[in-house]
């Protein structure tokens, strides 16, 4: 009975841990934020009882995930890369958990793709692939970031032909799980954009729109989401020259809510930013388009490196138009 209690002590204080983590991450303080979780991962160490230590090793697994994010926002991409290789080692050895193994390769496969090492994250989503087969949701990111890296080589068809693969299967995802559901979305909204295909990019952008409608508003991961895609589809609608009104409405929304959200560092603020410079752009604003871009590309530099194609985008924003 001790260790049971001590047991559910210990993983209180581990999600206790977690909020300050996520909380430290809404105010830019990503070193202080890293700090709270190595502390969760020694406390969830702490499990000593036979019946919690496969729980234990899950739970630290997916700590080691965030941790890892965690140094990628601080730019520290070898040390990010190493806990990646590092969990993705352990589970392979603990012969068991393939959908926190893909999601470590995933996240380490993007986290090569913005460093430009090519090779190595077509090699490691291949590994991600393996270990998702029936998980809609995790296949749909593996397809998604093997169309970037496509997309960053030069292969546009191949990049294409992956997107439209995600496409067909979106809807087969989980819809209770609205996080991972709207960066899909997003993301092929990010990407039509970037084709000039307006109407696609429009849908995807709504979509994305009505998924975080369902989240609690004014929390931190509701204002982060809202900024993106409030402020995507307000510059398709401006570059449209439809419903002028509603894109008003929605560049005030997402203005607002980055605003709130106040963490100009996290990866996909940037685009958000670069989103709110269109508008602005479009509307005839250069000065307030300028400072939305200027901030966007010191955003995009945190996370991506300099020769990422990417970088283009931001230094020549309106070449999208």
């Amino acid at each position: 009975m001790f260790m049971k209690t001590l047991g559910a002590n210990s993983m209180i204080m581990v999600n206790l841990l977690r909020q300050h983590a996520a909380a430290c991450y809404s105010q830019d303080r990503y070193s202080e934020g890293e700090g709270f979780l190595r502390e969760a991962i020694a406390k969830a160490k702490m499990q000593a009882s036979s019946e919690t230590q496969q729980i234990s090793f899950v739970i630290k697994q997916g700590l080691h995930l965030e941790l890892a994010s965690n140094l990628e926002e601080q730019g520290r991409y070898r040390d990010a890369k190493f806990l990646h290789k590092q969990a993705v080692g352990l589970l392979r050895e603990s012969r068991g958990h393939l959908s926190l193994r893909a999601d470590h390769c995933i996240s380490l496969a993007a986290l090569l793709r913005r460093q430009c090492k090519y090779s190595e994250a077509a090699e490691v989503l291949q590994q991600a692939q393996a270990d998702c087969i029936g998980n809609e949701e995790q296949m749909c990111r593996v397809l998604l970031q093997q169309s970037k890296v496509a997309n960053d080589t030069g292969d546009k068809e191949e990049a294409l032909q992956l997107m439209l693969s995600v496409q067909s299967r979106v809807h087969k995802c989980n819809p209770n799980s609205k996080y991972r559901a709207f960066f899909l979305c997003e993301d092929l909204g990010w990407v039509y954009f970037h084709r000039r295909e307006w109407h696609a990019a429009l849908h995807w952008l709504d979509r994305a729109v009505a998924i975080v409608k369902r989240l609690a508003a004014g929390s931190c991961q509701a204002n982060f989401q809202r900024s993106i895609c409030y402020a995507g589809a307000a510059a398709v609608r401006f570059r449209l020259g439809e419903a002028l009104d509603h894109a008003i409405e929605y560049q005030s929304i997402a203005a607002e809510c980055l605003k709130a959200y106040g963490c100009y560092g996290t990866n996909g603020v940037q685009r958000a930013l670069f989103y709110l410079g269109i508008c602005h752009h479009l509307q005839g604003e250069h000065e307030l388009a300028n400072g939305h871009f200027e901030k966007a590309v010191q955003s995009q530099r945190r996370v991506y490196h300099t020769a990422h194609p990417s970088s283009a985008i931001f230094m020549d924003p309106t070449r999208s138009l």
